[in-house]
């Protein structure tokens, strides 16, 4: 099956490449990322261009060699809006016009509208009452990166708070082998 190999829309590095330039730390994470990493940073990828799991694993590494988990959050947080999600809100639009505009209703559908941003990616939901759930997110061929769990839980509090639920609690628990993180979401 094509869609096996673990990728994400270029548009997630855009965005990372755009907030770390926006704020002040480009250069230190590019001297802190290979040289294929920083020459991808320098040169980012077209938003609709598929990149590899091992390019956005080693852009996240070097921005935790800089400023730890809190700077993966606040990098996932504050390019959220002009990368990935340009791509995927009028889904998640569609999905609110349907649904609901509840965390629930798009987490739950996180499946349909995965194909559109990430390859090698298998979404669950799991519900476990009327403000709360967990999201299975399951890597089919190969493990997500050490640091994937900052990333993810950045990105549900992202979409949560774009659905209008400021404050939702977001946490994540990697399997040993790190081929599935459980996000816990409370709303």
């Amino acid at each position: 099956m094509q869609d096996e190999r673990l990728e994400y829309k270029g548009g997630l590095l855009r965005g990372y490449a755009k907030w770390l330039r926006e704020n002040k730390h480009f250069d230190a994470v590019s001297s802190a990322a290979s040289p294929e990493v920083r020459a991808r940073l320098a040169d980012p990828p077209l938003a609709t261009e598929w990149v590899s799991a091992a390019m956005q694993n080693g852009v996240l590494a070097a921005v935790h060699a800089v400023g730890r988990d809190e700077l993966i959050h606040s990098m996932v947080r504050g390019s959220i809006g002009g990368g990935v999600l340009r791509l995927i809100e009028p889904l998640i639009h569609g999905v609110v016009r349907v649904f609901g505009r509840t965390p629930a209703a798009v987490l739950s559908r996180l499946e349909t509208i995965r194909p559109n941003v990430m390859r090698g990616v298998r979404f669950e939901y799991e519900p476990l009452g009327p403000n709360s759930g967990i999201v299975h997110c399951r890597a089919v061929s190969e493990p997500f990166g050490e640091h994937a769990g900052t990333a993810w839980r950045a990105s549900i509090e992202s979409l949560c708070e774009l659905l209008g639920f400021r404050g939702a609690t977001v946490t994540v628990a990697s399997s040993a082998d790190r081929r599935e993180e459980r996000i816990t979401v409370r709303w």
